[in-house]
C-alpha cells in the first residue's frame, strides 16, 4: 500500500513539474502614458506633461509598411492586438507578456499613436525579457510643438 502511494506521489510531483516547464517565460512591460501639448520650446513657460488614461495595445512586432503610412494617428493595423490594458488616471500601466519583441501603441480617438520608430521602421518596438520589467514613459505629443 505504501509503495502505491509513493508511486502516485512521485507521478504527481513529476507531472506538476513538467507542466511548469511547458509554460512560456514571462516578463513585464510597465510604464506611464503622458500627454504634452502647446509650445514646448526652451524658455517658454510650459505646462507639465500630465499622465492620462488611455488604452495600451500590444501587437506582434509591426513595421511601418503594415498600415496606412500615416503616423498621426496611425489609423489601421492589419493585425489585432495580442493584449490590451488601460492606464490609470495618472497614466500608469502594467502588462505581463511572454518573452519576445512587440509593438506598443496607444489608442487615440482617430487611431493609434506611434511614440517612435526604430531604424528598421518598426512601430514603437519593446523587448520583453524573462523575469525582467521593461520600464518606459510613452509621450503623446501630436498636439505639442517644439
Amino acid at each position: 500500500m505504501n509503495r502505491i502511494i509513493l508511486v502516485f506521489g512521485v507521478f504527481f510531483i513529476v507531472s506538476c513539474g513538467s507542466s511548469r516547464l511547458g509554460k512560456q517565460a514571462l516578463g513585464i512591460v510597465e510604464g506611464k502614458v503622458v500627454y504634452e501639448q502647446g509650445n514646448r520650446m526652451p524658455g517658454e513657460v510650459m505646462k507639465k506633461a500630465s499622465g492620462v488614461k488611455r488604452e495600451i495595445c500590444i501587437f506582434e512586432l509591426t513595421n511601418l509598411g503594415s498600415g496606412n503610412n500615416s503616423l498621426i494617428p496611425f489609423e489601421e493595423i492589419k493585425n489585432n492586438p495580442l493584449k490590451t490594458a488601460i492606464s490609470d488616471e495618472e497614466g500608469n500601466f502594467k502588462i505581463e507578456l511572454e518573452v519576445g519583441k512587440y509593438t506598443l501603441l496607444i489608442k487615440e480617438k482617430n487611431g493609434y499613436f506611434v511614440p517612435l520608430l526604430d531604424k528598421e521602421n518598426n512601430l514603437n518596438p519593446i523587448m520583453v525579457e524573462r523575469g525582467k520589467t521593461n520600464l518606459g514613459t510613452y509621450v503623446i505629443n501630436y498636439a505639442a510643438y517644439y
